[in-house]
């Protein structure tokens, strides 16, 4: 979905930029999310077991970002474990100084794990990202930055 076409853009957007970068940037969609993290959690799985999850720095989630009932949504890094939580608060940092630079409204949003970015931070992984809201009810304070209805989902459409 909305994720997806995010994640693909940031790749092609990268590619065309034609940076000499020092790490490597890998790209991944995963299946089976709703039915309980299963791409994302077989891939960490696998990475373990390679000995790859070492060479794992971060985990930039973006899960849905079309919900037409839209808030702009950053993963709070202050909620992740002590082990991660810097590095999970710099994620945040960059993606809210953006905003700020760009005059747009941003909150934070819970750090769950209720997303693919769970298996990475249960496995030491600091992991941030975007979500614009799922079936939760948009409150009435957040239509002054967003517009929109209070009082409904953020996405009707949402499973």
């Amino acid at each position: 979905g909305s994720g997806s076409a995010t994640n693909l853009e940031l790749a092609t957007s990268l590619f065309a930029s034609n940076l000499t970068l020092t790490n490597k940037v890998r790209f991944a969609w995963w299946g089976a999310e709703e039915l309980g993290l299963l791409g994302s959690e077989y891939y960490v799985s696998q990475a373990i077991e390679s000995g790859e999850i070492n060479n794992i720095a971060c985990n930039l989630n973006f899960d849905m970002l079309g919900s037409p009932n839209y808030f702009r949504g950053v993963y709070d890094g202050n909620g992740a474990a002590s082990d991660i939580r810097t590095g999970s608060v710099n994620i945040q940092n960059l993606l809210t100084t953006y905003f700020d630079f760009a005059d747009l409204p941003w909150n934070l949003t819970a750090f769950t794990g209720r997303s693919d970015y769970g298996p990475f931070i249960e496995n030491g992984i600091p992991a941030g990202g975007l979500f614009t809201g799922a079936e939760v009810i948009k409150p009435k304070e957040y239509r002054a930055d967003y517009g929109g209805l209070a009082n409904a989902s953020f996405d009707t459409c949402y499973h």
